[in-house]
């Protein structure tokens, strides 16, 4: 086992990371993501994150993007709210995420190993759906009379 797995931990000072930010000459808080707000965007990121040719959901992405930046950017103290967020530039929302994801140490490999995970439990779960059913049952026979 690792040294530092049994070294002791102490969590008096729980002072959030905050960068001071301006868009458009009004001043925000940009400050680590509690706890609530991780669970809050894996869980949107879990529901929302399809793949479509191997690749992942563009649209999924820049909502999950928004949403965290709109739980972690505060005016005053009050979070910024979410069509707030979405009303500005793209690339302005994209550094805000980035930088959000840094601070709080959810890093990119985290999120792929999460995917991979859902990946792999979705394939599961299509293989199981396809040896215990068979695939034609739901479609009508050309023989099948159908109303009219």
């Amino acid at each position: 086992m690792k040294a530092e797995l049994l070294s002791p931990m102490d969590f008096d000072q729980l002072s959030m990371v905050e960068i001071p930010v301006t868009v458009k000459g009004k001043k925000y808080t940009l400050r680590e993501a509690t706890e609530n707000a991780t669970i809050k965007f894996r869980t949107f990121q879990f529901q929302n994150s399809k793949m479509v040719d191997g690749k992942l959901n563009a649209d999924a992405d820049k909502l999950i993007e928004s949403l965290m930046v709109s739980l972690c950017l505060y005016e005053g103290d009050n979070l910024v709210p979410l069509d707030v967020v979405r009303s500005w530039p793209a690339k302005v929302v994209k550094q805000l995420f980035d930088r959000v994801i840094a601070i709080s140490a959810l890093d990119e490999a985290d999120s792929e190993e999460a995917l991979e995970k859902q990946k792999a439990e979705t394939e599961k779960k299509l293989q199981a759906l396809r040896n215990g059913q068979d695939r034609g049952k739901n479609l009508p026979s050309a023989t099948t009379a159908t109303s009219a």
